[in-house]
């Protein structure tokens, strides 16, 4: 893709629920980089959400 078409490019940000596929298929689809980021909930984080737990996938903590 040239300059001209790239500033004019929609790009998105993505949900997940941190399905370990989704990162794969971002990754497949996200050969112009139209993805500028990625957000999901955790079960438990500081601001808290107003989402169940019992809802959201238990995903490992990255310190």
């Amino acid at each position: 893709m040239d300059q001209a078409a790239k500033k004019f490019q929609m790009k998105y940000t993505v949900a997940t629920h941190f399905d370990p596929e989704r990162g794969e298929e971002i990754a497949r689809y996200n050969q112009d980089d139209i993805f500028t980021s990625v957000f999901g909930k955790l079960k438990k984080d500081i601001i808290g959400g107003g989402r169940s737990l019992i809802n959201l996938p238990k995903v490992p903590e990255v310190n």
